[in-house]
């Protein structure tokens, strides 16, 4: 297992895990990760600010023992050297210390040599800026919103093979038409500059899949096309399991995904025919390929509308239908065994996808040159338009109806993957239709890691390039965005090509969204029959190890935390033991004890022991140490702040010895910073 931990509440459409696990984008041990909440997150985030400003206190404690003990000497130093001497060893911090800096720097400016404190004064401003920079990049350990999927209900829906077709269609239809809806929405947004309200284009580990598209390609078909050139062709590349779906394996159990799929509009003549049926009735056949007994693939009917039957306003009926016919092969042959295509499909060497669009009386407002949609022909209508602030309107005018009562619009699709060996090294299949890819697959001798992994990925819903007009109808067509009452605005010659690359974004937003379904697991109104739950390890595993992104998760570098951790409780170790270990070292080697005495003496209860000890109370012990005592409860002297300009502290022994002399001698009195005389006579 990746991953250990507990499940989170958070507000977010999957079940995310919370807790530690191995990011493999970025290693073992680079890669060790914990997730949390936002909440926990920011608490942790803050927990590691202040941490980060004991660590730095604690470093600008090193760097003031350092220098001190490199500026110590013996020989007599003006006050200046001493004043610097005295702030390094009772530092408060460098941002402090280097407001004091400034202070004595302006106190000394015009006696001696100020300047002297220059470098001090850089060294305490540039470690004051890294010591900032350092608290408030500590929340940079954050490494971002990469979570897990919790895969506790991980199941991929896949119709059983024992049921009869209604039941399936009543199951597979519905989820493939929620599927494709929320895919068409994700496709809009995601897929191009697009922005919507309330789309987050940011659930999956990549904002859209990467996809090669030329616009100006060959014909695939032969001779078939409408055009020999102006056709498109769209390359996936090879998309990574991990990088790009977000399936968090180590490197040697990354699988490869490739889909090519190449498109054109077909000629019509001498491949359609027109028949007529009673009550005046036509329709056109189209003749690229036979189904069972029938001679032709599809017909579409010549009369677009019957105003008898429908027994309202013709313009109500006015829209577009699409018919989709798609036939798998398998060793060169259809799989169903009873679809015939003709040469020039069939030889395509993949899936084949035929989509005829029919008009049904559309009329359009401008000439359309688009070889699918193509309108060429003229019909003068009157029409009544129902404006929502205008009222009612009426006119007449010429508008164009489409060439074809069926256009044909084909794309071959191929798919290729490159599976991992056991012996290390990727096993790539050919390039070519579904069947003969997941056959190439399952039969190559694998290892079992593979044997499983190929069942489990194959599992997963494939959405084909034509899924999105098959299973969504007219919604797919970006042509209806100008469709007002069966009247269709101006389009442009390429509007096919328009329609095309949206269903090919359509069919990779699903597939991303396929593998994030299947690890978070199938809606409860989903029958058990229809799911398939993994069965052994290595599919529990991915299951276990979706990645998504969520932005009500954060998550963390471990190596980061320890580092930061583990740095900071170190550099706080040292901190504390510097002074002992170094003096200790001094007070054996004898090296340098003049440093070690001026570091214990320049303290600030040192130097409070050698002003009183210079008014007489030498009753101390513990003067080399930090913190010295007096052996008795001696009384202190308090401030003379008679002079307020000069305050000393009051000499309490020679102030009582002048109330009462002593025979024989004489005591002259004065306050710290005068000497103390006394003569016998």
């Amino acid at each position: 297992m990746s991953a250990f931990g507990s499940s989170s509440e958070a507000e977010f459409p999957y079940p995310v895990y919370t807790g530690v696990w191995t990011n493999w984008s970025s290693g073992r041990v680079l890669g060790a990760t914990l997730t949390l909440t936002q909440e926990n997150a920011n608490l942790l985030i803050a927990f590691i600010a202040l941490f980060a400003a004991l660590v730095t206190g604690h470093l600008w404690r090193i760097v003031c023992f350092s220098i001190h003990g490199f500026l110590s000497t013996p020989k007599v130093q003006d006050a200046l050297h001493h004043q610097r001497q005295v702030l390094l060893r009772n530092n408060a911090g460098a941002a402090s210390s280097a407001l004091t800096l400034i202070e004595i720097w302006w106190a000394w400016r015009k006696r001696v040599s100020a300047w002297r404190v220059l470098p001090l004064f850089v060294c305490t401003l540039l470690l004051t800026v890294l010591f900032a920079f350092a608290s408030g990049y500590s929340s940079r350990i954050a490494i971002g919103n990469e979570v897990l999927i919790l895969g506790a209900n991980c199941g991929a829906v896949s119709p059983p093979s024992d049921i009869n077709s209604t039941g399936a269609l009543n199951v597979i239809l519905p989820y493939q038409a929620n599927l494709l809806t929320a895919s068409a929405i994700q496709a809009t947004h995601c897929y191009s500059d697009e922005v919507g309200a309330g789309v987050d284009c940011s659930t999956y580990v990549r904002r859209h899949l990467a996809i090669s598209v030329d616009r100006n390609a060959s014909c695939p078909f032969g001779n078939l096309c409408r055009n020999e050139y102006g056709n498109i062709f769209f390359d996936t590349g090879f998309h990574d399991s991990r990088e790009d779906l977000g399936l968090n394996t180590p490197d040697d159990e990354v699988f490869l995904r490739r889909r090519v799929s190449h498109c054109a509009p077909l000629k019509t003549e001498g491949y359609s025919s027109t028949i007529s049926l009673p009550n005046n009735r036509s329709y056109t056949k189209y003749f690229y390929g036979s189904v069972a007994e029938q001679d032709y693939l599809y017909l579409a009917t010549n009369t677009g509308y019957d105003r008898d039957l429908i027994g309202l306003d013709p313009l109500l009926n006015q829209e577009y239908k699409l018919r989709v016919k798609r036939v798998l092969f398998q060793d060169g042959r259809s799989f169903d065994g009873r679809t015939q295509l003709i040469d020039e499909l069939a030889a395509s060497g993949g899936d084949i996808a035929l989509i005829s669009l029919s008009a049904n009386g559309v009329l359009f407002v401008e000439k359309v040159l688009d070889p699918w949609y193509q309108a060429t022909h003229t019909q003068a209508s009157d029409f009544t338009y129902i404006g929502a602030t205008n009222g009612t309107s009426k006119g007449s005018g010429k508008f164009y109806l489409q060439d074809q009562p069926g256009s044909p619009l084909a794309c071959t699709e191929k798919w290729q993957w490159c599976l991992p060996l056991a012996s290390g090294g990727r096993y790539c299949t050919r390039l070519g239709p579904l069947n003969d890819v997941y056959e190439d697959a399952s039969t190559n001798s694998f290892g079992p890691s593979t044997t499983e992994l190929v069942d489990w990925i194959f599992s997963q819903i494939e959405i084909s390039h034509s899924a999105a007009p098959n299973i969504m109808g007219v919604q797919a067509l970006l042509s209806r965005k100008k469709l007002d009452e069966g009247y269709q605005g101006s389009l442009p010659d390429n509007q096919w090509q328009m329609d095309v690359e949206y269903w090919f974004q359509i069919s990779m937003a699903a597939y991303q969204k396929v593998f994030v379904d299947t690890a978070a697991g199938p809606l409860p109104s989903m029958p058990e029959d229809f799911v398939k739950r993994p069965a052994n390890d290595v599919q529990t595993k991915l299951c276990n190890n979706q990645k998504v992104i969520s932005t009500a998760h954060t998550s963390f570098s471990v190596f980061a935390l320890a580092f930061v951790l583990l740095g900071g409780v170190c550099i706080i170790a040292i901190a504390i033991s510097i002074e002992p270990i170094v003096g200790f070292i001094q007070k054996r080697t004898k090296v340098n004890p003049y440093s070690r005495m001026e570091w214990i003496a320049g303290g600030t209860f040192q130097l409070q022991r050698l002003a009183h000890e210079e008014l007489g109370i030498s009753d101390w012990s513990g003067t080399d140490r930090s913190i010295p005592t007096t052996r008795t409860m001696v009384k202190l002297s308090p401030l003379d702040i008679s002079d307020p300009k000069h305050p000393r502290f009051l000499n309490q022994l020679s102030r009582s010895e002048s109330q009462r002399p002593k025979e024989g001698v004489s005591v002259e009195t004065r306050s710290v910073g005068d000497s103390i005389e006394r003569t016998s006579e």
